[in-house]
């Protein structure tokens, strides 16, 4: 019995990793409001997107300057489809989930996304794509709850394929 549920695990690594080097990855930045690192990986027929990045924001209130840097990790499972008859050129939409600080490091924040855009992937190995990334948040900390929507995440992206 253990004999045959561990060929079962292994076949179905085989099959998985098998299908995966079939189909590109995708590696870059995505630039926006966030600085981001973005790894994107095959799902199927679709893919999902990890990001990691970093913003940096400034603002006056009150006659005083602030500075605020913040972290944030992202991931989103994207459903992706052509457009018209151009090859490369296509289209994504997706949900996804999204946690980092918020607040110049005061709060955690923790939240759901959805994302949609456009790319095109060029016959050499180059994506560049355009997406929208509005982000629902909750943030934690000094002992209180807070609801931030976040509206303004346009970014444009290039990313290296393998």
């Amino acid at each position: 019995m253990i004999m045959r549920k561990l060929f079962f695990v292994l076949f179905v690594l085989g099959v998985t990793a098998f299908t995966a080097n079939a189909q590109e990855k995708a590696i870059g930045l995505r630039l926006g409001s966030d600085i981001e690192a973005s790894f994107q990986f095959p799902v199927a027929k679709n893919r999902i997107e990890l990001d990691a990045g970093i913003n940096f924001w400034a603002y006056g209130y009150n006659g005083t300057f602030r500075a605020n840097v913040n972290l944030n990790l992202a991931g989103a499972y994207h459903w992706v489809f052509n457009i018209g008859n151009i090859e490369g050129f296509k289209w994504f939409v997706g949900p996804g989930l999204t946690v980092g600080s918020w607040g110049n490091f005061n709060y955690l924040a923790a939240g759901v996304l959805a994302q949609g855009g456009v790319e095109y992937n060029f016959k050499f190995p180059l994506q560049i794509a355009a997406d929208y990334r509005p982000t629902f948040l909750l943030t934690f900390g000094h002992n209180e709850v807070g609801y931030e929507p976040y509206w303004y995440n346009f970014a444009l992206s290039a990313r290296y394929r393998f």
